[in-house]
């Protein structure tokens, strides 16, 4: 879902970003992220942009950066740690 929806139709991760202030920022600024994600191919569907992760699965922005922090970098999920 898009960052500016209504708070129900946000992804879990979505929500769970925006308890990190900067962390996505941060990610997506990661020279290893940016590597990471070009090997999902992006589809639009119905005017948003998805990547296909996990063999088949669509996801948006804040789930792949999260699908990233949980494979590489756990620790910036931790409360309380700075990215």
């Amino acid at each position: 879902m898009s960052e500016d929806g209504a708070q129900g139709q946000r992804t879990a991760e979505s929500r769970l970003l925006d308890r990190f202030p900067g962390l996505r920022e941060t990610v997506e600024s990661l020279p290893e992220f940016t590597a990471w994600l070009e090997r999902h191919p992006p589809l639009e569907v119905d005017g948003e942009m998805f990547r296909v992760a996990r063999g088949d699965q669509l996801m948006d922005r804040d789930q792949l950066i999260v699908e990233w922090i949980r494979l590489f970098r756990p620790e910036l999920l931790e409360e309380g740690k700075e990215p």
